[in-house]
C-alpha cells in the first residue's frame, strides 16, 4: 500500500488510512476494526489505473472524512464504520490535505487551490495558495503551512488571519508536509537516516 496516514478523532480513537482500507483502533477497548473504502478492483501495482484510493483524512467529531483520488465526493466513515458519500467540487478529488475546523472543511486540493466547504460538501470559498499542508492549530482553528516553513491561521473565507509559529519546527520538516506537533515545544517529523561503513 501507499504510505499510511494516521490520525486521532475527538474521542481519542486512532484511525489509519491506507490504500484501500480505513482501520479504527480504540485504545480503551483494544478493538481493531476496518472497512474497505477503495473499489474491490483496485490493484496497487497499477499506478496509472483510474480507480480511487484515499489521499487525505480529517475528523468531524468521531467521523473520519476522506478525500479520494478520482472521486468528486467526500467519503465519511462514522464510528460504526458505516460509509457514505457527500458530493463535493471536483478539486477535492485527490486532495493532499484536509482539516475540519470552525464548522468548515478546509481542503488543499489541486496544486495551488484551497477550498473551504461546508460540512455538507458545498463550496463556500476558493483561493489560490502556495502551501504544503493543513493542520489544526492549538485553538482548534485551521492552519495553512507554506513551503518556506511559515504558517498562517486561516478563517472561514480562506483568508490569512495571522502568522503562526511552531515550537521546535524546522523549515525542511514543515516544507515536507508530514509532521505533528503538540504546540508546546514537541515536534515530530519523519527522517531518513543513512549509515556508512567508513
Amino acid at each position: 500500500c501507499q504510505q499510511p496516514s494516521l490520525g486521532l478523532d475527538q474521542a481519542g480513537t486512532v484511525w489509519i488510512m491506507e490504500t484501500s482500507l480505513v482501520v479504527r483502533f480504540s485504545p480503551d477497548s483494544q478493538i481493531v476494526q476496518s472497512v474497505r473504502v477503495a473499489p474491490d478492483s483496485y490493484e496497487p501495482d497499477k499506478w496509472n489505473d483510474p480507480t480511487s484510493w484515499p489521499t487525505a483524512m480529517a475528523f468531524d467529531g468521531t467521523t473520519a472524512v476522506l478525500a479520494r483520488r478520482n472521486t468528486n465526493s467526500l467519503t465519511r466513515v462514522d464510528s460504526s464504520l458505516s460509509v457514505s458519500q457527500v458530493p463535493a467540487p471536483a478539486d477535492v478529488a485527490g486532495a493532499s490535505s484536509i482539516v475540519v475546523a470552525d464548522g468548515h472543511l478546509f481542503v488543499l486540493g489541486t496544486p495551488g487551490t484551497l477550498l473551504v466547504l461546508g460540512l455538507d460538501g458545498r463550496l463556500q470559498a476558493q483561493r489560490s495558495v502556495e502551501a504544503t499542508g493543513l493542520s489544526i492549530g492549538p485553538d482548534g482553528g485551521a492552519i495553512l503551512w507554506r513551503a518556506d516553513g511559515s504558517a498562517v491561521k486561516i478563517d472561514g473565507s480562506g483568508s490569512a488571519a495571522g502568522a503562526v509559529s511552531i515550537p521546535g519546527a524546522t523549515q525542511a520538516a514543515v516544507a515536507g508536509g508530514r509532521f505533528a506537533t503538540d504546540w508546546k515545544g514537541r515536534f515530530w517529523s519523519p527522517a531518513h537516516i543513512t549509515t556508512s561503513d567508513s
